[in-house]
Formats: structure tokens, sequence, C-alpha cells
């Protein structure tokens, strides 16, 4: 869960949050742990919830809580972890240290928790999973402000997200998370149409690189990297290598699966696509970006012929996010090729507005096979859509 800050300072609130982000990175990555994401857990942030109820919501057993209080240049954490279903409390610490040795603390909170809940897991577990960490707190510092401005999905916050981590490996050029996190910034680039598509491709395509060779065994890296590289034509085995690898490292990462949800429907992998996707789901099920892992669902049925479920898909994703034009896409797709004029013509209307400008040629990185290409050109054009 989202750790109080008890700093006194709201500036400090990306500090916090990015601390307990690398806690749960690092307990997601023992293989029989299963870790809900961080996008999901932080819907609760401010809110005083009985732990009960967010065990049934979230579908856990244990909930870890905790606070950080940072003043000058020292630091405590203290942690809890309850069991969700009695509410009893399993195991509670606090750790004090000067902030340069602040990985060193959350090392040892994962351990301690992995430890309360299954005696038989070895702290080396934890320590083998770690990602490699910067001795240099600015380059850390730098990061954690572009985690938080990544995690608002708009072009001016990414562009934010972006400058930062350029600061941040500029710091440290061995910081290897950050070409994770620059690597999934061309990601929502290329596939929400930011800025110009060529330039976008080519950054991307060259941030991909250089994360498979600076981050070989962080998953967020890895998967991101997959993705773009199949966004940006690469080839598609090579693409589901790195994911599948990513998975390797970290079965409970929820954005792995959604890369493989993506790059699966783009091999003509539809089963496999529509699996990786409900597993994103079940492993993020509040995530505020959830609405693109219900889309993501829609397109391999459309691939089907599954028109009626693809349309339905896109409603769970237009629920949560109405103007979000993937889905809206999608839907008239689906519609047109179902022969649902009310649909249609609904989400018809609903794209043109959300997406000013639309036009059949631009959706480059939607279809890769000429066979997806081509049945989804011709779904569109049946719609009515502009060439």
């Amino acid at each position: 869960m989202p750790f109080a800050n008890l700093s006194g300072d709201r500036e400090q609130e990306y500090f916090v949050d990015g601390l307990v982000e690398d806690i749960t990175t690092a307990l997601s990555r023992i293989s029989w742990f299963f870790v809900i994401a961080r996008n999901s857990s932080f819907t609760y942030k401010g809110r005083s919830i009985d732990v009960r109820r967010i065990g049934r919501e979230l579908g856990v057993r244990y909930v870890l809580e905790g606070s950080v209080r940072k003043a000058d240049n020292q630091l405590r954490i203290s942690g809890q972890l309850i069991d969700a279903e009695s509410g009893g409390h399993l195991w509670a610490e606090h750790y004090d240290s000067a902030l340069a040795n602040v990985f060193d603390l959350q090392d040892k909170i994962a351990s301690n928790v992995a430890n309360a809940i299954e005696p038989r897991l070895q702290d080396a577990e934890i320590r083998r999973a770690q990602a490699k960490r910067t001795d240099d707190l600015t380059a850390y510092d730098l990061y954690l402000r572009a985690c938080a401005a990544f995690n608002v999905l708009t072009e001016s916050s990414h562009a934010e997200a972006l400058t930062l981590l350029d600061r941040a490996v500029g710091a440290d050029p061995r910081f290897s998370p950050a070409y994770g996190l620059i690597v999934w910034c061309y990601a929502h680039r290329i596939a929400l149409w930011w800025g110009d598509p060529a330039e976008a491709r080519a950054r991307g395509s060259a941030a991909a690189r250089l994360a498979l060779q600076m981050s070989k065994d962080d998953s967020f890296a890895l998967s991101g990297a997959g993705l773009v590289l199949a966004m940006c034509g690469g080839g598609l085995d090579e693409a589901e290598a790195h994911i599948e690898r990513a998975l390797a490292l970290n079965p409970n990462d929820a954005r792995a699966w959604v890369a493989g949800g993506w790059v699966s429907w783009f091999a003509d992998k539809y089963e496999r696509s529509i699996e990786c996707f409900t597993r994103a789901i079940r492993l993020s099920p509040r995530d505020p970006l959830g609405y693109g892992y219900y889309a993501g669902i829609a397109f391999p049925c459309f691939y089907m012929g599954m028109y009626d479920e693809a349309i339905a898909w896109a409603d769970k994703a237009l629920h949560l996010e109405p103007n979000f034009w993937h889905a809206l896409m999608i839907k008239v797709a689906a519609a047109a090729m179902a022969e649902r004029p009310a649909a249609l013509e609904d989400a018809t209307r609903r794209l043109l507005a959300a997406r000013p400008g639309f036009s059949i040629s631009r959706v480059l990185p939607i279809a890769r096979a000429r066979s997806q290409r081509e049945l989804f050109d011709s779904a569109l054009r049946k719609a009515g859509l502009p060439e």
C-alpha cells in the first residue's frame, strides 16, 4: 500500500511513492508471490479503508503498509504486514539510516516481509533479483521524479519525464532503471501518436537497444524494449524473446504482461494475447491505466472474428476512460463488421471528436501483418472513416 509521508513536506511525496514502488518490485520478483501492481494499490492513497475490505477488493491475503519520515539526511521507514482476512499483524519493524544507505533499507524490508510470509524463503532470492542501484543519490532522486511524471498519461508529463531521465543517466550512466523508464515513455509516445511519428519510432528504437544493453536483468526494461521494437517494425521473434525473459525474471510485472498482450497479437497469437491481458488485469485490477488492458483484449477478439466480444471489451475500456480513442477505434471497426449501426454511429462520432484529424493512413502501429492491416483498414473504410 502507499506509505504515509510523515515528513511534513508534500514535496517529498514523490520520494515516498518511489521508495514504496521499489519495495513492491523487490517482492514481486519472487516468482511464487502474487503481488498487486503499484497502479492498483495506489488507488487507495490518502484513503482510510479497513484492511479486510482492501483484501477482498484486490483478492489478496496480506497487506503491507507503513510510513516514511525523511528529515535532513536521515530516513526512517516503518512497515507492518497485516493478515487481510483476520486483520492481525504478522510483522512490524522500523529502520533508521542515512539517506546514503536507502537501498540497504529497501532490501532489508523486502527480506523481512518475505520471511514473515514464507519462512523457507532465503534472503539471497531478493538480493539476486535486485536491479543495479546507483551510488549517486542525485540520479535516483531524478529517476523518482520521472516516475511521478510518467504515471500521468499526457504528452507534456512524458516530455517532463524524459527530460528528468536524461539528467539521471547524465549523472550516473550506469543507473539501469532509468533506461527502462525511457523506453516505456517512447512506447506511449508511439502508441498515442504524440509528436512526429517517424521521430518517435526512431528515438524509441534507439532507446530500446540502449535499454537492452544497460538493463539486461530488468523486466520492466526488457518488456518495454520488446514492445517498442515490435511497434517500430523490428523482428517479432526477438520482441517476444525479450518479453518472455522479462516474465521469467518477474512473473508479477503487470506491464510485462501488457507488452506480451500487444506483441502476441502483432504476431497473430490471439489466444496468447488475451491470456496476457487477462493476467495483467488480475495483477492490477484497479490500475488507473486499466482501460488500456481492456481495449487490448478487444483487438485480438476483432481479428478472431469475435466482433460482439470486441465491442464488449471496448465498452469496458470506455466505461473507465470515455475518450480513449484506441477503444473507440476498435469499437468502430468491430461495429462495422458486425453491422451494428447504432453502436457504429455512436463510436464514430466519439472517435472523431476525441481524435480530430483521424485518418486510416495514420494507424500504422496498430497492425503489423498485412492480413491484419487489410482487415482493419477494410473495417474502418466500411465505417466511412477518412483515408
